[in-house]
């Protein structure tokens, strides 16, 4: 389980106990969740990003 996995359990445990206890399998749902989770913030990344600049790093990609 990766840390987005690891905190929408915990916030499950805190803030939904009731429904956390009543689901089957939580470590294969935040396992599950967190890899989204993962994926959503790469997306997210590489929008920002912006395309590829020859000669520029990752960071500055976006011209700045």
């Amino acid at each position: 389980m990766n840390r987005y996995g690891r905190q929408a359990e915990t916030m499950w445990k805190q803030a939904c106990p009731k429904r956390y206890a009543a689901l089957d399998d939580p470590e294969a749902f935040f396992t599950d969740l967190g890899e989204q989770a993962m994926e959503m913030v790469l997306e997210t990344e590489r929008r920002i990003a912006g395309p590829d600049v020859p000669g520029r790093g990752t960071w500055r990609r976006s011209g700045g």
